[in-house]
């Protein structure tokens, strides 16, 4: 019988593969697992971390993937939170620190899930199927497998990257959707991230000379280094502008700065839009990225204040 194969990634190295499911569901063999890592991998089924429960949710015909964090014993709190990760290569650099954070909020008492987006990383269906809707619809899907889960009504949204935007977007259209948005060094220039992602391309084709781009421009002329971008998708980033987060309801809105342009892109706009009325938090010289020469590898000083924040309010 021929596999279609994914990858668990729940660590700073890639893991262990397991087939999935026909129906979108994790094999009967792993219906109970957990994840630990063991000689450079994560493998399933083992007993010392239980409180990360990898899952397919969503429609039994395209399936989402989460990876579910359990709140700690006798610590459950009233909120939930769903992580909303980048797009495209920017999701290896972003997952230790995701993972972290949403450790961290378990041991609080909060239940996390990460998850991927429709087409993306474990998720069902093929990149070119990706879009901002689609994108929409998983965060909604994740955020009602949250409440299911856990119990908890209030859910707090937290994105990083394009995960902010797509926060920040759900946030405006659908204020009653969650309790709080955190939208993390958003892209709110969708020309300008366009532009990003074909200097990536460029740069990574020219450095690395066995990499080509796989663009087939009548579907797809751009990549996320490793992600294509289909014709419509790119229309609909290119699109993506801070007119679209007018409405977002300023009290329950967090914008983080860790780029040293999300702020001030937000202090351009008129006195009274939503993206200079809500909470802004800025960390400068903390970018998000690892920092290898520094020694850093998660922006501590900001997860310490997001879960501070956590503790507080949520």
């Amino acid at each position: 019988m021929k596999h279609n194969w994914l990858i668990l990634r729940d660590s700073c190295c890639l893991s262990h593969y397991v087939p999935r499911h026909p129906a979108g569901r994790l094999p009967e063999n792993c219906q109970q697992s957990t994840l630990r890592r063991d000689a450079g991998a994560l493998t399933l089924n083992q007993p010392h971390a239980r409180d990360v429960e990898p899952q397919f949710f969503g429609s039994q015909h395209a399936p989402l993937f989460g990876l579910y964090h359990d709140p700690a014993a006798g610590q459950k709190r009233r909120s939930g939170v769903v992580i909303c990760p980048p797009l495209g290569e920017e999701i290896f650099p972003a997952h230790r620190m995701l993972r972290v954070l949403a450790t961290q909020l378990a041991r609080l008492g909060f239940p996390v899930l990460r998850f991927d987006y429709l087409g993306c990383g474990n998720s069902w269906a093929d990149d070119l199927d990706v879009s901002l809707p689609t994108c929409l619809d998983s965060l909604s899907r994740a955020v009602g497998k949250v409440r299911e889960q856990s119990g908890c009504e209030r859910i707090v949204v937290i994105g990083l990257r394009f995960g902010g935007t797509i926060a920040g977007l759900s946030a405006a259209a659908s204020p009653g959707l969650f309790h709080e948005c955190v939208m993390w060094d958003p892209v709110l220039d969708g020309n300008a991230y366009l532009r990003d992602l074909q200097q990536e391309l460029r740069e990574t084709v020219e450095q690395h000379v066995l990499v080509t781009s796989s663009c087939d421009t009548a579907v797809s002329r751009i990549e996320a280094i490793g992600q294509r971008v289909s014709v419509a998708f790119e229309a609909q980033l290119a699109a993506i502008s801070a007119d679209r987060f007018a409405s977002l309801p300023v009290d329950r809105t967090v914008l983080v700065d860790t780029s040293g342009s999300t702020l001030t892109r937000a202090a351009a706009l008129s006195a009274g839009h939503a993206l200079r009325q809500c909470v802004q938090l800025d960390f400068p010289d903390t970018p998000w990225k690892p920092v290898r020469a520094s020694g850093a590898l998660v922006p501590a000083a900001v997860l310490r204040k997001l879960t501070s924040r956590a503790e507080q309010q949520w």
